[in-house]
C-alpha cells in the first residue's frame, strides 16, 4: 500500500503542469470589455470546450502586471494569454497598447532568464465583444501550440525572507557608535 502511495505522490509531482483532463494547464487574463461573457467563459474561470484554460476577468488589459504572467509560469502554467480589446479600440484608451508594450519586453525577459523556453508560451489576443469565433479559434491554435512543446521544467520558487546578498557598500556604524 505504501507503495502505491508513493508512486501516486511521485506522479502528481511530475504532473503539475496538466489539468485533470490531461492538457497543458493554461492561464488567460481577460479584459472584461473585450470579450468576458458567460457563454464562452464559464463563472469559475474556465472556457467552454478548454477546461484546461482557466481565465482570470480583469478591468483593462493594460491593468495585468507582467509579475502575474511570471506567477502563472511558477505554479506550473504552460502557456499564458492577455485577452483585450482591439487595438486602438479600447474602452480605457491606451490599455491594449500598454500592455502590448510591457509583454513584449517581458517575454524577452522571461526567455533570457530561461524561465520559459519559447516566448510563444505567451500570447497576446485583441478581440472585440461579437469575436466569440475568433476567440475559440484562437484558443485551439494556442492550446494545440503550447501542446507540442515540451513541459516546463518545475519552477525553483525563491523561499519568503530568503537572506539577499551581501551588499558591497561601506558598513555602517553600529548603534555604540564604532563601525
Amino acid at each position: 500500500m505504501t507503495q502505491a502511495t508513493v508512486s501516486t505522490d511521485k506522479l502528481s509531482t511530475e504532473n503539475k503542469h496538466l489539468s485533470s483532463n490531461g492538457k497543458p494547464k493554461i492561464i488567460g487574463f481577460v479584459c472584461e470589455w473585450s470579450l468576458g461573457r458567460n457563454d464562452i467563459i464559464h463563472e469559475d474561470g474556465t472556457v467552454k470546450g478548454y477546461e484546461h484554460i482557466k481565465t482570470i476577468k480583469i478591468p483593462c488589459s493594460g491593468f495585468v502586471k507582467t509579475e502575474w504572467v511570471t506567477v502563472a509560469f511558477e505554479n506550473n502554467a504552460q502557456g499564458v494569454f492577455v485577452l483585450g480589446c482591439p487595438l486602438g479600440d479600447c474602452h480605457f484608451n491606451e490599455g491594449n497598447f500598454i500592455i502590448n508594450e510591457r509583454l513584449s519586453q517581458h517575454v524577452t525577459r522571461l526567455t533570457n532568464r530561461k524561465t520559459i523556453d519559447d516566448a510563444g508560451r505567451v500570447a497576446e489576443l485583441y478581440l472585440g465583444v461579437t469575436a466569440d469565433t475568433e476567440f475559440t479559434q484562437s484558443l485551439e491554435d494556442f492550446s494545440r501550440y503550447i501542446e507540442s512543446l515540451p513541459p516546463l521544467a518545475a519552477p525553483v520558487k525563491k523561499a519568503k525572507g530568503a537572506a539577499k546578498p551581501a551588499s558591497k557598500a561601506a558598513p555602517v556604524a553600529a548603534a555604540g557608535g564604532e563601525a
